[in-house]
């Protein structure tokens, strides 16, 4: 039988597994668009450092800016 603490944690970590992964593919979806990282971090309201780690995880391409 678990804990409430144990079950608040488990809670926790599930919201955070979720959050992450929603970052993910908000980030992936506005680099297919063709933004850089500096738009993407503006339009998602997240660091460029933190959008630069997503994408090289997910092995997605750098983008320069957008495409015309």
């Amino acid at each position: 039988m678990s804990t409430p603490k144990e079950k608040d944690l488990a809670e926790a970590k599930d919201r955070h597994s979720a959050k992450q992964e929603e970052q993910r593919k908000a980030v992936r979806r506005q680099v297919r668009a063709g933004l850089s990282d500096s738009a993407v971090a503006k339009v998602l309201r997240m660091s460029r450092e933190r959008v630069t780690a997503i994408r090289t995880d997910l092995g997605l391409p750098r983008n320069t800016g957008r495409r015309e």
